[in-house]
């Protein structure tokens, strides 16, 4: 599913509940070409479905998807084979551990049984509990302990874990059958269906249908785009959901790169696990009762940490709504059986998480990023898709770089702007730039981490600044201080550059660069960059902060790699 962990790592109850089977570009032989060692597989050896699944043994609802893949293995023994993942979440913090103490089984051929032990006994395990399982399990328990101690598994644990960021998943459990994504646990019964139905026996499974854009009811539903337009994409949404508010702003780029061709129909899906959600719905729909729907869709989305009634009554008067008629409609809850009848709609069509969204009936569960909406939608088109798509990423992308695009040396920096190391992570590549610019070309990318509750705004005036031309002159503004940065500094920062300040305002307000930051989360974690600062020089990962020398010593060598027989010198000239 393309949905954004965190983005980044995801709320179990949010993807848990999925119950969705999406048609994806990837066969499963995709996964199985690793080159790793792989000792968690079983099942048939000449299979007709391949089902490879995404667990994390920490994981409640891996555990009660477990039994039923066991019940699946026995009753179709010469025609499934089911290939493990390791995905253990961020939210889970020892569930890498117990994926280490699986693998240091199976290396002594008990992987499935520590498999069973740990999906049956979950809770607090630690070392000690491993260990005690180990001795039930009659292994050699020094060297089981030694293999888990030393994280001897970690590079197939980090593999998988990249592989489930490349191919969207964030979430657990996550299943292809035969390149069918199913996201969230799914009963005995239902993953029957599924393997009979793609082994070519007549059993249908709801999931596996393609919905008809006349199923929808799109009377009375917000539109954005053209309601004559040939795509149709309709989205099943909460307006708590962090994953629709990223997808909002992905929604409005795709539609951009096709004008005309697209409308986005919006339905109402408030889970039951957001208490604010319901009101926040209620108002939308008042709001767009007076003709300003996406205004308060926009805005909700771009302030979900301020969904009270009084924040919403604010919102309001922001946009210009007759309050008197807002709050009476919202008092009134006037709209609760519109936005049931979508919720009932949604059931209808087996949508159990959000964003969900159809692109002419085709499905797709969880956040998108933009090159996949913007492909699925030149395929339902039948035309190529645009060979660079237009964001505000690529309308600022260049001003993300320093150098020459035939330098032979690129330095990609993930930085966190909010980190007391990125004063020194800027000296190291900065310097190696300014010794070498004639050859070194700086990639700047954004890498927000969770323990700075205000980065993601940080790095989104970034890339505001960037839009207007001044990325590098912020970004020093940026690394320089001593504390953490507020709304009133960087508005400081933003004049003191020279940027037009109240358009500066404006996408910080719209969220308008959060996409933007998101696409550049996500491509972390397709790398497994998990810290900030994380360097490639070309090819070559460096964590954390090198000595200088060393640094300067790595990129020598890779220009003279790029250039044999060229001696690096330094050029001096940069300016920077």
């Amino acid at each position: 599913m393309a949905a954004v962990a965190s983005l980044f790592a995801s709320p179990a109850g949010a993807f848990a509940q999925e119950q969705e089977i999406v048609r994806v570009p990837a066969s499963s032989a995709d996964f199985l070409n690793s080159g790793l060692l792989r000792i968690s597989e079983r099942g048939a050896a000449d299979p007709q479905v391949t089902i490879v699944e995404f667990t994390d043994f920490a994981c409640p609802f891996c555990a009660h998807s477990a039994s039923g893949l066991r019940d699946l293995l026995r009753e179709y023994p010469n025609k499934v084979r089911l290939i493990l993942k390791h995905d253990p979440l961020n939210i889970h913090p020892n569930a890498a551990l117990l994926h280490e103490a699986a693998l240091a089984a199976g290396e002594q051929g008990k992987f499935w049984e520590m498999h069973d032990l740990l999906f049956a006994r979950q809770g607090k395990l630690g070392m000690t509990e491993l260990v005690q399982m180990a001795q039930e399990l009659n292994l050699d328990v020094p060297r089981f302990q030694q293999a888990v101690e030393q994280e001897r598994y970690k590079e197939i644990i980090a593999h998988d874990r990249s592989e489930a960021s490349a191919f969207g998943v964030h979430g657990t459990p996550t299943f292809y059958i035969n390149g069918h994504r199913i996201s969230g646990y799914e009963s005995f019964e239902n993953l029957k269906r599924v393997v009979e139905q793609l082994s070519g026996d007549p059993v249908s499974h709801p999931g596996l249908a393609t919905v008809r854009t006349t199923d929808f009811k799109l009377k009375d539903a917000p539109v954005r785009g053209s309601s004559k337009a040939p795509i149709t994409v309709v989205e099943f949404s909460d307006m708590q959901c962090p994953f629709c508010a990223r997808e909002a702003g992905v929604l409005r780029e795709a539609l951009a790169n096709y004008p005309g061709q697209v409308q986005w129909v919006f339905k109402n899906f408030p889970l039951s696990f957001h208490p604010n959600s319901p009101l926040a719905h209620e108002a939308v729909m008042a709001a767009g009762a007076q003709g300003k729907f996406w205004e308060m869709h926009d805005l909700i989305f771009a302030n979900q940490k301020s969904m009270a009634r009084g924040d919403l009554d604010g919102f309001a008067r922001q946009i210009g709504l007759d309050m008197q008629r807002f709050d009476s409609d919202l008092d009134a809850s006037k709209y609760r059986d519109h936005i049931q009848a979508d919720q009932d709609e949604g059931d209808r069509l087996n949508v159990t998480g959000t964003p969900t969204v159809f692109i002419n009936g085709r499905r797709l569960v969880g956040a998108q990023q933009l090159t996949e909406l913007v492909r699925l939608i030149a395929d339902e088109l039948k035309i190529a898709p645009p060979s660079n798509v237009m964001t505000g990423d690529s309308r600022v992308k260049p001003a993300l770089r320093l150098g020459g695009d035939e330098a032979p040396v690129t330095i990609t920096w993930y930085a966190d702007l909010d980190s007391p190391l990125s004063a020194q992570a800027e000296e190291l590549v900065l310097s190696a730039f300014r010794e070498h610019s004639a050859d070194v070309q700086v990639a700047f990318r954004n890498r927000p981490l969770a323990m700075y509750p205000g980065s993601e705004m940080v790095h989104e005036a970034a890339m505001a600044a960037a839009a207007q031309g001044k990325f590098w002159e912020m970004e020093r503004l940026l690394v320089a201080r001593r504390a953490p940065a507020v709304r009133a500094d960087l508005l400081q920062y933003a004049a003191q550059v020279g940027l037009n300040v109240e358009d500066f305002v404006r996408a910080l307000d719209e969220r308008r660069y959060r996409s933007q930051v998101s696409d550049d989360l996500l491509e972390a974690q397709r790398l497994d960059v998990r810290g900030s600062p994380t360097f490639f020089v070309n090819a070559t990962r460096v964590d954390g902060i090198p000595a200088p020398a060393r640094f300067q010593e790595l990129v020598q060598e890779e220009i003279s790699r790029s250039r044999p027989g060229h001696q690096p010198v330094a050029s001096g000239g940069s300016g920077y």
